[in-house]
């Protein structure tokens, strides 16, 4: 019976993919572990703090670096259609990079300000690189999951993760300061390089593709810039505008302490949150006219998630503050102690995101912005309520781990009542 259920598991496509992806996820997720204990103790949490601020403004820019025209890769029966989106998804990055290069050139002073660290100035100027390779990406990313090749998506991980993991190691020992930066910067060139030669330069041939063609589809999938951009922005900036208030209301330190136990308890969502919402996404996607099916795939993989996840995160709660003195050091237990607080918060965050994938896939943009309105609203409520209260950093993430698992406890319900097709 068992030997039946498991040569099932493995003979399925959904599986299959799954496992590959996750594969990939697995190991790129596994290098930076083994650099971890050498990293921790030669940068200090001032270090990870500044890398923190950085990488909170390259997700919010990354994350609609494409105009979100590349989460549209997958949907088109027409490959050549596929084709102009992914060119289109590229040079709306390259768009982004020149205007926010400017920004940068004319505000730098004043933005390092904002952000509560005068010595982020001078790193801001590597932001407009970050945004090219982050939109390339993303776009070649998407056009691979629309043919399955999620093996070469893996390829690229592991080569971006190990690439990065060295170069930051390296460059501690060849300047004080910007070394994990510069490494998280050309991390992702490696892996771009990577999708280009395996995939890309033997299917897209640019010269074919016309100037009408990339106009005609830009406005045949305006809804997910119109619809998706402001709500992914949304959700990106509500994210890492955290560590933003962090530097401001307390110091750069406690940003490294927060953000490192944030990094870490998104492993599981990165490993495998993420390769099965991929996979989730293809299905779907591939079967969006069949509701029946798209209800099987839904509650089939909320029920993967849930088991996976509650398994790891309650392991996780009891050993956390303990594993992160004897891995990262006596200096980041700290860490150990925000990331008790926020296990609640990452378990159901590791339900739904995979699953909000619905939304784009059923073409739900109207309610995946409202989704992302959601946990703005909510982010901003707890941001108001710290500062009157006056709250200590600790009071601080408790809050904003509490309204959050709330507010994603009801986006979950909101997302099943869109399988349903009620909304």
């Amino acid at each position: 019976m068992l030997q039946k259920l498991k040569d099932k598991i493995l003979s399925s496509e959904f599986s299959k993919n799954v496992i590959t992806l996750m594969s990939g996820t697995v190991l790129a997720q596994f290098i930076p572990f083994i650099f971890a204990p050498i990293l921790s103790r030669i940068y200090s949490p001032t270090d990870f703090g500044r890398l923190a601020l950085y990488l909170s403004i390259i997700q919010i820019l990354g994350a609609i670096a494409n105009g979100r025209y590349e989460l549209a890769i997958v949907l088109p029966e027409s490959n050549r259609k596929a084709k102009y989106l992914t060119l289109l998804s590229v040079l709306i990055s390259f768009a982004l990079s020149i205007l926010s290069f400017f920004i940068i050139f004319l505000f730098s002073d004043q933005l390092s300000i904002l952000l509560g660290d005068k010595s982020i100035k001078k790193w801001l100027f590597l932001i407009p690189i970050s945004i090219i390779f982050i939109g390339v990406f993303n776009a070649l990313n998407y056009y691979n999951i629309r043919h399955k090749r999620f093996n070469n998506i893996a390829k690229a991980q592991i080569n971006r993760s190990l690439f990065g993991n060295i170069l930051q190691l390296i460059l501690r020992y060849i300047s004080t300061n910007g070394g994990l930066i510069i490494g998280q910067v050309f991390s992702h060139l490696l892996g771009n390089i990577k999708l280009i030669n395996i995939f890309p330069y033997k299917t897209i041939r640019i010269n074919k593709l016309t100037y009408t063609g990339i106009v005609a589809v830009s406005k045949e999938y305006i809804d997910f810039p119109k619809f998706t951009l402001w709500g992914i922005f949304m959700n990106v900036l509500s994210t890492n505008m955290t560590n933003i208030i962090i530097s401001k209301w307390y110091n750069l330190s406690s940003v490294g302490f927060y953000s490192i136990a944030f990094k870490y308890l998104g492993v599981p969502s990165g490993v495998i949150g993420n390769s099965i919402g991929q996979v989730y996404f293809q299905k779907i996607s591939e079967n969006k006219h069949n509701e029946e099916f798209v209800l099987k795939i839904f509650k089939e993989t909320l029920l993967k998630l849930f088991i996976i996840g509650g398994g790891i995160f309650l392991i996780t709660f009891f050993i956390v503050e303990d594993l992160f003195i004897v891995y990262l050091g006596d200096q980041w237990s700290i860490a150990g102690t925000y990331s008790k607080i926020l296990i609640p918060l990452f378990f159901i965050r590791f339900l739904v995101s995979p699953l909000s994938m619905t939304n784009v896939a059923l073409e739900r943009q109207k309610v995946s912005l409202f989704c992302h309105s959601v946990i703005l609203l909510t982010h901003i409520i707890t941001f108001i309520i710290g500062y009157y209260c006056r709250y200590n950093l600790e009071s601080f993430i408790k809050s904003l781990s509490l309204n959050l698992s709330l507010s994603y406890t009801f986006l979950l319900f909101v997302i099943f009542l869109v399988v349903k097709r009620k909304i």
